[in-house]
């Protein structure tokens, strides 16, 4: 079994936008595990990594760091300075996209302060 054919029966959705054909991989409304953030690893090439309605509050965010995700946005979710911390860890990270979180204005300032190149948007 493949990484996306794991990732899928871990609650993943998958898919390639039909524009630029960017890898998509996306969780709604899920409590996040280690062992789902470990599958992510397994992807070849970078790729959009969304959240939408889900909680992190039992896994840990660094498994990431050296990960090819290169966009996250994280929607409705129990997402707060500490995971967004951990996020800014991952070495190929470009963008963010943060609605709606507890993630607040001086943890993205202290945030942009030591990686000025990451493109942080915070609605």
């Amino acid at each position: 079994m493949n990484a996306y054919e794991e990732l899928r029966l871990h609650g993943a959705e998958i898919k390639n936008e039909k524009k630029t054909g960017t890898l998509i991989v996306g969780f709604s409304s899920q409590k996040l595990t280690n062992a789902q953030l470990r599958l992510l690893k397994k992807l070849d090439g970078e790729f959009l990594l969304a959240f939408y309605g889900c909680d992190f509050t039992e896994c840990d965010l660094s498994i990431l760091e050296d990960s090819e995700i290169s966009n996250v946005a994280v929607i409705y979710s129990r997402f707060t300075d500490k995971e967004m911390n951990d996020f800014v860890k991952v070495r190929k990270l470009k963008k963010m996209k943060i609605f709606d979180t507890q993630v607040t204005k001086g943890a993205l300032n202290d945030i942009l302060h030591v990686n000025p190149n990451l493109d942080v948007k915070l609605d």
